[in-house]
């Protein structure tokens, strides 16, 4: 077999030039022949022209350092340009497919009509466009316009510094933003946006789940159709709103929910249950009357009939508003805290070998439904503008979203993250690890919870609800504190147990100082001392592993190539380790028989790694 270096030798022979001038094979007189000026170089074909060192042009119409094809410009130093009409201007760029452009040093274009034009920037697949520094498009009608964002599958925007859009129709647009799912915008400062059609505004807000917006600085919503409107507010469940600063709220005015299975209080800003607050009433009342009739003795001369008269008042009086306020102060409860954030954090950490986008060619990840997205072995998107990423990873509901190991979403606008979880109702969330959600509107942030309940919010490992409208933080064997309580403001808030000590202290010496007065000062201490709970959740740190996800895309990229016929292959692999991405490209030329020369690189937004590569055999 004749080799290029064989070739080069004969020419040089037959020409008396040395062995490294360029060499010039299968020209066309008719056509045009073809030039090979550079040292070391090699022009086969139609009207090729290799003129830098060590260049070679292949095919027809190429000018290039190397390409191989129809009407491709590699110009840049050691770049590529392998298929039709592409042009890689950037020193080690890369442009393999049609009309891709790879014009910044070390980018990557690959597919059709990508452009990579800035460094370290790579683009995949259909139609995207990495601008900026370590920029990384991949899918179909991507843009990543700032330095080290991200815009993974179809028609997302990452259009800041560090910035991340992943699913469908997403837009990230501010610094350190985030937006998964689908139709999520992550407009403030270090926001986060994930679910469906999700908003986060403010900086620093977090919105989960379905059609939730977080539109202040530090707000947080989790559930589906809920608003937290205030600095630091948090608003949990569904259609529930968090309008005041700093404030927790698990409903909305006319939509209040229990709080269940909290434990009794320990501390003075934990929250309280019923059963505490009856057993307090009943001190102080016991208290009260003791020293009411000592003093109604004390004065049984001059005024008996007045004291007792008023002692018999004052006591139903103070039964009667205790009792009252003992069940309405407990319709609502702390809904959560930095403690339970800790337990149920997820470290979403599975590498992806697969990527199926609108049904794609792999067989273990498939993505039937419209615009949907699979992502990981056995990965199934069935429903429309579904996303399951992870292995075995379902999402069969319509805009379902299964992120993990062996979820199951079958409900519509639901999502799991996590693993494995089942969710069948629609408009539900589940993030953990063995968790079962069957009812609507039901947001789930625990393990191994299993809850039938409607509109119902369940936090916290083995926690249970089978009540609707209701917040759940344990069960019925596993009772859980509220901690860190502020003191209570409105009806409906939560009290801690300092308030209703400072409410018992209160009523006792007012009731010392005048029988006849006692219970208005204690109404008037409850009023006093109800103010709301303050808790804020932390950031879901959703940042990853570069370097597992750049090794998972060689590996696969490597993997893709094996087995293959020609002597020219281009192998490409993504690879994902929880929620950061890193493709790879890699290139291998069969020289003959017995040898082979390879080389490839994997890119994240930001870090990138390379190597090359020869194969010999006999």
């Amino acid at each position: 077999m004749l080799t290029l270096k064989g070739l080069a030798f004969s020419i040089a022979a037959i020409s008396g030039s040395t062995v490294w001038a360029g060499v010039v094979c299968v020209s066309d007189p008719v056509s045009g022949g073809s030039t090979a000026t550079g040292v070391i170089a090699v022009a086969c074909g139609i009207n090729n022209a290799a003129d830098g060192l060590n260049s070679s042009a292949l095919g027809i119409d190429n000018e290039a350092t190397s390409a191989l094809g129809h009407a491709n410009e590699a110009t840049g130093n050691s770049s590529n340009a392998v298929g039709f009409f592409n042009k890689s201007s950037g020193g080690y760029s890369s442009a393999v497919g049609y009309t891709n452009v790879a014009s910044g040093d070390y980018s990557s274009a690959l597919g059709a009509n990508n452009e990579a034009s800035v460094k370290y920037s790579s683009a995949v697949g259909y139609n995207n466009t990495a601008s900026r520094i370590n920029s990384s498009a991949v899918g179909s009608n991507n843009i990543a316009s700032e330095g080290y964002s991200s815009a993974f599958g179809y028609n997302n925007t990452a259009s800041n510094i560090n910035s991340s859009a992943i699913g469908y129709k997403n837009t990230a647009s501010n610094v350190n933003s985030s937006a998964v799912g689908y139709n999520n915008k992550a407009s403030g400062k270090d926001s986060s946006a994930v679910g469906f059609e999700n908003t986060s505004e403010g900086d620093y807000s977090v919105a989960v789940g379905y059609q939730n917006t977080a539109s202040s600085t530090d707000s947080s919503v989790f559930g589906s159709n809920s608003q937290a409107t205030a600095t630091g507010a948090t608003a949990i469940g569904s259609f529930s709103i968090a309008d005041e600063r700093d404030t927790i709220s698990v409903g909305s005015k006319g939509f209040e929910k229990r709080i269940t299975n909290v434990a009794d209080a320990t501390n003075d800003k934990d929250a309280v249950n019923k059963r505490y607050t009856d057993d307090k009433a009943t001190e102080t009342l016991t208290a009260s009357k003791g020293y009411t009739d000592g003093k109604a003795t004390e004065t049984l001369t001059a005024s008996k009939g007045y004291t007792d008269g008023k002692a018999t008042e004052t006591l139903a009086s103070s039964q009667s508003y205790t009792d009252g306020k003992a069940t309405e102060t407990l319709a609502l409860s702390q809904s959560y805290t930095n403690d339970q954030v800790l337990i149920v954090k997820q470290d979403i950490a599975a590498q992806h070998k697969y990527l199926s986008i609108n049904g794609g060619t792999s067989a273990e990840a498939i993505a039937s439904g419209d615009n949907a997205m699979a992502l990981g072995a056995n990965a199934a998107a069935q429903g429309k503008q579904s996303i399951a990423i992870g292995d075995g990873a379902q999402a069969i509901g319509e805009q379902a979203i299964s992120i993990g190991t062996g979820n199951k979403v079958t409900g519509n606008h639901s999502g799991a993250i996590g693993d494995p979880s089942t969710v069948s109702g629609n408009n539900s969330y589940s993030m953990g690890n063995n968790n079962t959600v069957s009812g609507d509107n039901t947001f789930v942030l625990g393990n191994n919870v299993n809850t039938t309940a409607k509109n119902a919010v369940v936090l916290g490992n083995e926690s249970s609800s089978s009540r609707e409208n209701t917040v759940s933080v344990g069960s019925d064997l596993n009772q859980r504190q509220i901690i860190n309580v502020a003191n209570g403001t409105a009806d409906n808030d939560a009290v801690n147990v300092s308030q209703l000590q400072d409410a018992k202290t209160s009523a006792i010496e007012t009731s010392n100082t005048y029988t006849d007065t006692k219970f208005n000062a204690l109404n008037d201490s409850i009023h006093n001392y109800l103010q709301d709970n303050g808790q804020r959740f932390k950031e879901i740190d959703d940042r990853f592993d570069r370097q597992g996800a750049m090794s998972a895309a060689m590996l696969n990229m490597a993997t893709s190539t094996s087995g293959l016929q020609g002597k020219n292959r281009i192998g490409v692999g993504a690879g994902f380790q929880g929620s950061e991405q890193a493709v790879s490209l890699g290139y291998q030329r069969v020289i003959n028989p017995n040898t082979s020369f390879s080389l490839g690189g994997a890119f994240t937004k930001d870090e990138n790694s390379g190597g090359m590569g020869m194969g010999f055999s006999w």
